[in-house]
């Protein structure tokens, strides 16, 4: 892969800001671990098991969402949802 940053501005929001809030993670994940993602001290197991822990993460947020909307309840930051 090519590690050469290109600067191309899409002309979708929903695009910007997924890119935005990759900028937005990343620079949270090297304040809290100190390390890029690109780092080599983890083994291709330790990464699956990290994305494997942040999917079922993932899965009990839309579980949780789910249920409040089954309920006719709105969860508790929905803003204009």
């Amino acid at each position: 892969m090519n590690n050469q940053e290109v600067d191309i501005e899409s002309k979708d929001p929903v695009i910007e800001q997924l890119v935005a809030e990759l900028r937005r993670r990343s620079a949270v994940g090297l304040q809290k671990y100190g390390e890029p993602l690109s780092r080599d001290d983890l083994k291709l197991i330790d990464w699956l098991r990290h994305a494997l822990e942040e999917t079922l993460d993932n899965a009990g947020y839309l579980q949780a969402a789910i249920n409040s909307l089954e309920s006719g309840q709105r969860p508790a930051d929905s803003g204009d949802l």
